[in-house]
């Protein structure tokens, strides 16, 4: 492949193998850059794999895309492969690069070689690349130079229901969200404002408050992943994903939340002790009402 090519660098006071460790570890991208809704590998191991991203776009709606990576560790060096064409791109590879600078900070270094159908201005493309690299490389070195603040200001728990119902059941009631209103007794309104696949934006308006959010639905695994678009104030970020796990007696609903505090004033273990409380209860009210659906 040649194609055309966007190179984005930047300068990150922070050492390399921690901006590397951010930028390849999957589980960071849904915080570490806020318009990834969900990254899942399909196959592979920690040298190649093969990951499909869903992303929320600016007007609210959904594009996903499938790569493949080779990831090396030793030269700190990710290079991708996309699968397929994705919008006016039919063709895309590259590589991001972390090269260790004297004094202990790392230079990134951001390439996107690419091909585009007829007719599709180049210089377009190569500008939203640019402008999109430029706009990650700033997101990942605010979070690298702040590593340890993120980490004080980050809550990551999990919390677990019963369900005396099969767990095909309890997945179809928490997948059909539209439907809360006319089901649990707690919500006031549930309206899917946007359905794309296997997305769906949903705003929902309950004794625990209102929320805006994008919910992918994995059937095969019986997991249902969310994400914030505007969460309440004095939390920066707040994702979690639903599980059902079949048993004998009936199901387990797992319920992981992950969120970021704001900064303020006020002590941050005070706010994490505040925001734990509010967002399990939130999460395992909900998901009372469902279980008393669900056993009805």
């Amino acid at each position: 492949m040649s194609g055309e090519h966007a190179l984005v660098r930047a300068e990150i006071g922070a050492p390399a193998k921690v901006v590397y460790d951010l930028l390849t570890d999957l589980g960071t991208w849904p915080w570490l850059f806020p318009w990834i809704l969900h990254t899942e590998r399909l196959a592979g191991n920690s040298t190649e794999d093969v990951v499909r991203y869903w992303g929320v776009t600016a007007d609210e709606t959904i594009r996903t895309w499938v790569s493949n990576r080779r990831l090396d560790p030793a030269a700190l060096r990710m290079d991708f492969t996309q699968q397929g064409a994705v919008g006016e791109v039919t063709r895309l590879r590259g590589s991001w690069t972390c090269a260790e600078l004297p004094g202990g900070g790392t230079r990134v270094e951001s390439d996107h070689e690419f091909e585009v159908g007829e007719g599709v201005p180049k210089a377009k493309v190569a500008a939203m690349f640019a402008g999109r690299g430029e706009v990650q490389l700033a997101r990942l070195g605010e979070c690298a130079e702040n590593q340890v603040d993120v980490e004080r200001r980050t809550l990551s728990f999990v919390d677990t229901l019963f369900v005396s119902a099969d767990a095909a059941t309890v997945f179809g009631l928490l997948e059909e969200a539209g439907a809360w209103a006319g089901r649990l007794p707690g919500v006031r309104r549930s309206d899917v404002v946007r359905s794309e696949s296997d997305v769906r934006f949903l705003e929902l308006e309950w004794t625990a408050g209102e929320s805006r959010s994008a919910r992918l639905s994995l059937a095969e695994q019986r997991k249902i992943v969310w994400k914030q678009l505007a969460p309440v104030a004095g939390i920066e970020l707040s994702t979690g994903r639903w599980q059902c796990v079949p048993t004998p007696e009936g199901t387990v609903v797992v319920a992981a939340q992950l969120a970021i505090v704001e900064p303020s004033d006020e002590p941050v273990e005070q706010v994490r002790r505040r925001v734990r409380r509010d967002l399990t209860g939130e999460s395992v009210g909900l998901l009372t009402e469902v279980k008393k659906f669900a056993e009805s």
